[in-house]
């Protein structure tokens, strides 16, 4: 995948500061100083596919995407399903926004479905009837 179709496809679009790329590097740091490797590994690929995102929208440098970068383009393209399910359940159209915060923290599906105009009873309505249920069966399988 080329970084111009992940910046159009996983991003609202906007201009990445090396700002979005340092703020990565301190996560990555936060991890390392606990010596979580998992999370580490994470925030690295994270770091990677920002620092691509600030060069191609400060540079217009196009590249395929790194080998890096992949776990950051699996966990948005899985929180992407999601969200265009919790989307669908809040009577919104799938794929209406780039957005792909952490639909873990019920706080950030309220809030951003609020943004959206959605009641925050619908907002936690479609919280409890799309994400809980995914929760609840990840916390099964690793056990």
């Amino acid at each position: 995948m080329k970084i111009s179709e992940f910046h159009k496809e996983y991003t609202d679009g906007s201009n990445y500061s090396f700002f979005d790329v340092a703020g990565e590097i301190k996560e990555l740091l936060q991890e390392a100083f606990k010596f979580n490797k998992k999370s580490m590994l994470d925030e690295f690929s994270d770091v990677s596919v920002n620092f691509q995102l600030w060069l191609y929208t400060s540079f217009r440098l196009e590249q395929n995407l790194w080998k890096i970068s992949f776990p950051t383009y699996k966990k948005l393209h899985k929180r992407k399903q999601i969200w265009n399910k919790i989307y669908k359940y809040a009577g919104l159209r799938e794929n209406c926004i780039n957005y792909f915060g952490n639909y873990e923290r019920k706080e950030k599906v309220i809030t951003h479905l609020r943004k959206l105009n959605v009641s925050k009873k619908k907002s936690k309505k479609a919280y409890e009837k799309i994400v809980l249920p995914i929760l609840s069966h990840q916390k099964y399988s690793t056990n």
